[in-house]
């Protein structure tokens, strides 16, 4: 578990306020919640005095929930306002994320600022999402994020400072992702100092961190040229990286190979191949599933395969 922000830089009250707003919704929901932390510029690293506080949750229903034919609503929101910015993901939904290397949720679990865990929870689904973890779909997550503001940041005119300083973590997670291949810390600090960066530019960093700490969530500032230059380039270089766009994903022993089917055919816009092959004499079915992104995910490559290799179970009709 990820080293935890001292309770005193939340404030007390803002704690019990949080804590009692997941209580509430455990009680009119029928739902326990099993992780429950901040997310946003709090989390990030970089609140201003002013910074609302996101608290986010994962939940889990009663079994009936789940087995009911007509599937339920399964996210709860609270009205967002000047302060707290609540909601929450249930636990099968969560699941559903993290198959598909989901970046936000592995962030969720490393947040520094926890206001609920269930005991064992977080240790048993942060393996999952090592287990889980697609390289390529972090890279293009926080690529796509990272171009995006950065273009806002350089476009002209009057510009928050805190776009500057999403640009520079989602850079910084993207070229973490490439070049590691391991899940970005969510921290923009933890980031800059697991990353070569010039000195001069990493006390650039920092001290717009510290001026955004005085500063109002809205507030606009100009960084220096020379920070702005490097993080066009730096962002520009993004799509010089070699990221692997095949990314196998090992199912676990015993998992049926037709309950994988079902899972791929159920996805828009897929095609599955399944052949066999042989290692060390014990033979295998491969399924390559070819994700073809809808308008929309501009986020994701144009296409790419993901094999997944199960314990041999009935043969799967090719589609």
């Amino acid at each position: 578990m990820p080293d935890r922000i001292d309770p005193h830089e939340i404030p007390p009250h803002i704690r019990d306020a949080i804590v009692a707003e997941i209580g509430a919704i455990e009680h009119e929901h029928n739902v326990r919640v099993l992780w429950a932390i901040e997310s946003g510029s709090r989390a990030w690293g970089f609140p201003s005095p002013d910074s609302d506080f996101d608290a986010r949750f994962i939940y889990i229903r009663e079994r009936d929930w789940y087995l009911s034919i007509a599937p339920g609503r399964d996210v709860i929101e609270r009205p967002v306002d000047k302060v707290f910015d609540v909601s929450g993901w249930d636990l099968r939904k969560a699941l559903n994320l993290l198959r598909g290397g989901n970046a936000t949720l592995s962030e969720w679990l490393d947040s520094p600022i926890v206001y609920r865990s269930e005991p064992g929870f977080h240790d048993a689904f942060v393996a999952l999402i090592d287990r889980a973890h697609r390289q390529d779909r972090s890279y293009w997550h926080y690529r796509s994020v990272a171009e995006n503001y950065e273009a806002a940041a350089t476009s002209g005119g009057s510009v928050r400072l805190k776009k500057w300083l999403y640009a520079l973590r989602t850079c910084l997670a993207a070229e973490w992702a490439a070049t590691r291949g391991t899940k970005p810390p969510m921290r923009l600090t933890d980031l800059a100092d697991g990353i070569a960066i010039d000195p001069v530019i990493r006390s650039q960093i920092d001290h717009l961190i510290a001026v955004k700490a005085g500063l109002a969530e809205s507030s606009s500032a100009t960084v220096e040229p020379e920070l702005a230059a490097w993080l066009a380039a730096r962002v520009a270089a993004l799509s010089d990286l070699a990221v692997e766009p095949v990314a196998p994903v090992t199912c676990a022993s015993g998992v049926e190979s037709s309950g994988l089917n079902e899972w791929a055919t159920s996805r828009a816009h897929t095609r599955l191949r399944w052949r066999r092959t042989a290692s060390s004499g014990t033979k295998y079915q491969t399924c390559r599933v070819r994700h073809r992104p809808s308008s929309g995910r501009g986020n994701l490559p144009p296409s790419r395969w993901c094999r997944f290799d199960v314990q041999p179970g009935p043969r799967a009709a090719t589609g």
